[in-house]
C-alpha cells in the first residue's frame, strides 16, 4: 500500500479512537452523574488507577491519565476534599507526596466499578477478545512510534 494511502488511513485511525473515547467518555459519565454526582469523569480516571495500584505519586497519576502535573493536583486536591484519597509524604523523598485510598475510596470502588466494566461490554459487543488484543497492540505500536523522548 502506498505511503499516503497508510497516513490517510492513519488519520481516519486517530479520528476513530478520539470519537470511541468521546462516547465512552460521556456514557461514563452519565453513569457518574446517576451513581456519584459529587465525582466528575476526571476523578473517577484517577481513583481507577489508584484501584489497581494505591500510593502513587502525582507524577505517575499524570502519566496514567495523559493528564498534565497541574490538573493532576487539582483533582486530588478535589478527591481529597471528598474524603476518597489522602497525600502521604514519600519517606524515600518526603518532597515527593504520595497518593492513596481512603476507606471510603476503597469503599467507592465496590459502587462504581461494576458500570464502568458495564459501559466497555457494550462497547465491545461483538468484538472477539483476539480482535481487542490485536487492536490494542496495534495501538500500542502506533503510540510508541509518536512517543516523544525526553
Amino acid at each position: 500500500m502506498p505511503e499516503k494511502e497508510r497516513s490517510e488511513l492513519a488519520v481516519d485511525l486517530g479520528r476513530a479512537v478520539a470519537e470511541m473515547r468521546n462516547h465512552i467518555n460521556y456514557l461514563l459519565q452519565e453513569k457518574i452523574t446517576q451513581h456519584a454526582p459529587h465525582i466528575s469523569f476526571e476523578m473517577v480516571e484517577i481513583l481507577a488507577c489508584l484501584w489497581k495500584q494505591d500510593g502513587v505519586n502525582q507524577q505517575q497519576l499524570a502519566a496514567l491519565t495523559v493528564k498534565d502535573k497541574s490538573s493532576i493536583t487539582h483533582l486530588v486536591g478535589k478527591l481529597e476534599r471528598e474524603l476518597l484519597v489522602s497525600r502521604i509524604g514519600d519517606e524515600r523523598d518526603r518532597r515527593n507526596k504520595l497518593v492513596f485510598l481512603t476507606p471510603a475510596g476503597r469503599q467507592l470502588r465496590k459502587k462504581l466499578y461494576p458500570w464502568v466494566l458495564e459501559v466497555y461490554e457494550q462497547a465491545v459487543a461483538g468484538i472477539s477478545a483476539e480482535e481487542i488484543e490485536a487492536s490494542l497492540h496495534l495501538v500500542r505500536k502506533i503510540t510508541e512510534n509518536v512517543q516523544i523522548t525526553v
